[in-house]
């Protein structure tokens, strides 16, 4: 089971950032990646589950997006690549990414910087 707090995350790909990320221990316990309101309005998340190791996260946009998060998981640690498509102005533009999360701390609450995903 990925162990929930504190995580170092570095994304590579189409857009790099490097970031601190909380993870909640409920969205671990529910068997999610993500939280259910970590996506803006309008996506229809399809699939996000967090199991045996490995990760898989679908959603849609009713303006013709898409979004595709596959990767695995261990206690400490995680990697995923991910898909993400957008219509603009009748074009289909596509994003592709890496990211690899690394855990820090059980304690969230010490790092201003960390986005709270929960």
């Amino acid at each position: 089971m990925l162990r929930p707090g504190l995580y170092r995350t570095v994304q590579t790909g189409d857009v790099e950032i490097e970031e601190t990320r909380c993870i909640d221990a409920a969205t671990i316990a529910a068997g999610r990646f993500l939280p259910t309101d970590a996506l803006e309005r309008g996506w229809v998340v399809g699939n996000n589950r967090l199991a045996g190791g490995r990760i898989n996260v679908s959603a849609r946009h009713p303006g013709g997006g898409r979004l595709q998060i596959d990767g695995s998981y261990r206690a400490d640690s995680f990697t995923v690549d991910g898909t993400l498509e957008l219509p603009i102005e009748g074009e289909l533009h596509r994003v592709r990414t890496q990211q690899r999360g690394q855990y820090l701390s059980h304690d969230c609450t010490n790092d201003p910087d960390a986005r709270e995903l929960d």
